[in-house]
């Protein structure tokens, strides 16, 4: 690792953390820029590159969320690709490949052009295959696998895509982690359109017992939580009845 690849990839943690402080999206712009010179500046078969990538990428992400500019987040796919590229095997792209999924799908929200839904599923599929079980990041993938395959299904009312967002967030919700609550509330609408779909009682049953399940922990997490199940449960009820 070359020192200046050390204190540019330090600058650009840096001006993330002012970010996180301060809340000025410019930052993230910057930060992103000393992520890739870091990469640029590390030598070759570094796998700091790929990982120099990756944090672009999600910073690249994040301030397309904040802005909506839609060069940022074709510059995170851009830069996720690459990361995705450089890393040594299969596992160390998993963490890439997952954020690259993640800006594929919300530049779709943006765009409603199908080619980067489709590339985010495939590489989400991807991840989820190749991220060991007991890897941290295992929720996150699913989470926005079955994300990626509900908007899938959306597009091209392929009923077997809506299963597969199913089948995906069952795994997901057996995991415990920061993104269970919007897995579980997912995972319920989900189980209610594909109930609507192929007439299976069942599945309104498993939509009603999994808010039920989510409901108590949404509530230790605070009203605002415990809104969003409540209205989940409601729907599913409803449709159940």
């Amino acid at each position: 690792m070359s020192w200046s690849a050390r204190d540019t990839r330090q600058q650009a943690h840096d001006l993330f953390g002012r970010y996180r402080q301060g809340g000025d999206p410019g930052l993230l712009r910057a930060a992103a820029e000393r992520f890739e010179a870091a990469a640029a500046a590390a030598a070759n078969g570094d796998p700091q590159r790929s990982k120099d990538l990756d944090h672009a990428c999600i910073v690249l992400r994040v301030y397309f969320d904040e802005t909506k500019e839609l060069w940022a987040v074709d510059r995170a796919i851009a830069v996720g690709r690459a990361a995705v590229a450089a890393a040594p095997d299969a596992v160390a792209a998993v963490p890439p490949a997952t954020h690259l999924g993640i800006a594929l799908h919300s530049r779709y929200q943006l765009t409603h052009e199908r080619q980067p839904l489709r590339e985010a599923v495939a590489v989400l599929r991807r991840a989820a295959v190749d991220c060991p079980l007991s890897s941290e990041l295992r929720p996150s993938i699913l989470h926005h696998l079955a994300i990626a395959l509900v908007l899938a299904f959306e597009d091209s009312d392929e009923t077997s895509l809506l299963a597969e967002a199913v089948d995906t967030g069952r795994a997901a919700s057996q995991l415990r982690g920061p993104l269970v609550l919007a897995t579980a509330a997912d995972l319920t609408r989900s189980l209610g359109t594909l109930a609507y779909r192929t007439g299976d009682v069942r599945l309104n049953r498993e939509a009603v017992a999994t808010a039920r399940w989510a409901l108590p922990l949404a509530a230790r997490e605070g009203p605002q939580q415990e809104a969003v199940m409540l209205l989940a449960l409601a729907r599913a009820l409803q449709s159940l009845s």
